[in-house]
This record gives C-alpha cells, sequence and structure tokens, in this order.
C-alpha cells in the first residue's frame, strides 16, 4: 500500500454536500481504485446580478453525470468536490445554476454541459469561471505522479476573465536576488503543465507578460499553506511555502477591474490547491 494521500482540494467544507444517492461517488481508497477515473469540480464562477442583503439565495451548481445527479446540495463559488471517483471514457456533465438553500426546492437552470473524456487510473478538475449564468468550463488532466526527491510540484491556472497574458515571478526567501519568471504567458483558461521547484518560502508577484512591473491584488499574505478564497489588503507582493513532496495548482482568480464588470466580483488574487501530499 503506498503511504500517500489525496488532500480534498484544501478541504473546503464540503462535508455539507450531501450525496443523492450517487454510487459512483466515493472518497476514499482513490488510489485503491485503478479501474475508475478521479474528477474534481471547483467553483469560481462569480454571480453576475446583486443579491439583497436581506437574501439567502447564495447562487451554486447542481451536476449530472450523464443525467444522474452528483449532489444534493448545490456548489456555491470558492468551494469543491474533491476528487470523486467515476466510471472511465465518454461522459456528459451537466451544470443548473439554482440557488443554494439547504432543504428547500429551487428553481434551476442548465447552463453548461460539457463532455469528459477520461481514463482509468487517470485524475481530473474542471474548474468553473466566469459569470454564473453563463459560465466558462476548464477541464485539466492532472498529472499526480510524485515529485522529483526534495522538490515541490507546481502548475498554475488563469482564471481571471478580465486580465490580459499574466506571469507569476518569485525566488525563494531570504534571496536577495530579483524576481525571476517562475510560471510565464498565462492566459484566461489556460493551464501551464506542471513542474518540479525547489521548495521553501516564496516571495511572489504577478505581472502582465513580459513586463517587470507588479500588479497588486488581494492575497494573503505569508501562507504556511496555500489558500485558496484569499482575503486581506491589495499588495503588489505576497509570500506562500511550498513545500517537498506536495504537487500544488496556483489559481489566479477574480477580476483586475471588478468595478467595471458590471456584477458583484472579487479582486484578482492568487490562490493555491493542494492535490497531492507524498
Amino acid at each position: 500500500m503506498k503511504s500517500y494521500k489525496v488532500f480534498v482540494y484544501q478541504l473546503f467544507a464540503i462535508a455539507c454536500m450531501a450525496v443523492a444517492g450517487c454510487k459512483e461517488e466515493e472518497r476514499v481508497g482513490l488510489q485503491d481504485a485503478p479501474d475508475k477515473a478521479k474528477v474534481a469540480i471547483m467553483n469560481v464562477a462569480t454571480p453576475n446580478r446583486p443579491v439583497p442583503a436581506n437574501s439567502n439565495q447564495i447562487m451554486g451548481y447542481l451536476f449530472f453525470l450523464d443525467n444522474r445527479q452528483l449532489y444534493s446540495q448545490s456548489l456555491v463559488t470558492n468551494k469543491t468536490t474533491g476528487y470523486f471517483l467515476t466510471d472511465p471514457g465518454a461522459r456528459s456533465l451537466r451544470i443548473d445554476s439554482t440557488a443554494a438553500i439547504i432543504n428547500v426546492a429551487q428553481a434551476r437552470a442548465t447552463v453548461n454541459t460539457t463532455n469528459l473524456s477520461t481514463e482509468a487510473g487517470k485524475y481530473y478538475s474542471v474548474f468553473i469561471t466566469g459569470k454564473i449564468q453563463a459560465p466558462d468550463v476548464v477541464v485539466t488532466s492532472d498529472d499526480l505522479t510524485r515529485p522529483e526527491a526534495g522538490q515541490a510540484k507546481v502548475r498554475v491556472i488563469h482564471l481571471s476573465p478580465d486580465s490580459p497574458s499574466l506571469d507569476i515571478a518569485g525566488t525563494v526567501e531570504p534571496s536577495p536576488a530579483a524576481l525571476s519568471v517562475l510560471f510565464g504567458g498565462n492566459t484566461y483558461k489556460k493551464t501551464t503543465e506542471f513542474k518540479n521547484i525547489s521548495p521553501g518560502f516564496y516571495r511572489l508577484q504577478l505581472r502582465e507578460t513580459g513586463s517587470t512591473t507588479p500588479i497588486s491584488t488581494v492575497t494573503t499574505n505569508n501562507q504556511t499553506a496555500p489558500c485558496f478564497f484569499c482575503t486581506g489588503t491589495a499588495t503588489n507582493e505576497f509570500t506562500m511555502n511550498l513545500e517537498g513532496g506536495k504537487i500544488y495548482t496556483l489559481v489566479i482568480r477574480g477580476y483586475r477591474n471588478p468595478a467595471t464588470v458590471g456584477q458583484i466580483a472579487g479582486p484578482l488574487s492568487v490562490g493555491g490547491l493542494i492535490n497531492l501530499n507524498f
């Protein structure tokens, strides 16, 4: 038995999502199911209309795999299902938007249908971004093979709808060296390949591709473990601890100019997910 563990995408409190009779869904023994594909769904979409302050109608999504409902409660923004097991092959994932009110039937509308092509034993992520009523869906194949000895394995996905091509530059503290580009040329809905990097506490900046001028983000500083939904004051530089033996996805999310989007929109930030810990 291999002594490694799948993180449920940073454990974003999905315990409240009850399984609605889905025999395919399984949360344990992912490595013990070589005949199954492993899929995780992450919601970073933004409401496209204001919600009254006294309303409890938080918008989320219901998911149907080949018309079989996966969960009884909708997945709200900044949450994840974590990896679940499913039969490999060509599958259809239907996404319905709805209000997330527990035990209350709500009107819903289909906003996206995505074809999934999966293979047994492999991992995949489905990222939902853009506006809730007209979301963009990005499917990635997740290379969760072990990092090189003494290294962390990291990739970046760009999910900021109004941002241009972006670079992430950084250096390990306390190095006085100038920040160099670690992941360059990231465009909207694109994902870099995983790469091995030296572990450590990194000083990081987000920049437009080719520029050395940092872009201000609302990203939590001094992250001992990457946070996905980051809060705090705007800053041109932030720090994040990337540990050896772990596999990370760094997510560029939110809007660079939220005031001009014409909707509720989170500001630009860089968050992190731990995919796997060896």
